[in-house]
């Protein structure tokens, strides 16, 4: 069994190698096993946006900060991802 530490690992190499979608999918599965993994949802929402899935990674970033209101990455991504949006 792949441990939620596996997949994030994984979904860091495959981002590494620009596979966001499979790094994509690395990350949701870390998060099945941890679902309040932060970075593990920073690491998603990064993914979610470099496939143009903005409202995916807004999604994603409006958990960050429902779990962690004062987190700094969250504030500047939801930024990023909603000019993006245009």
């Amino acid at each position: 069994m792949t441990t939620p530490i596996e997949h994030y690992k994984q979904g860091l190499a495959f981002y590494g190698q620009q596979k966001n979608e499979e790094a994509a999918a690395e990350f949701r599965a870390a998060l099945e096993g941890r679902p309040d993994w932060l970075d593990a949802m920073h690491a998603l929402a990064t993914a979610q946006s470099k496939l143009g899935r903005q409202d995916e990674a807004l999604a994603t970033i409006a958990r960050v900060i429902e779990l962690d209101p004062t987190d700094p990455f969250a504030f500047r991504a939801s930024r990023s991802s909603s000019s993006a949006r245009g």
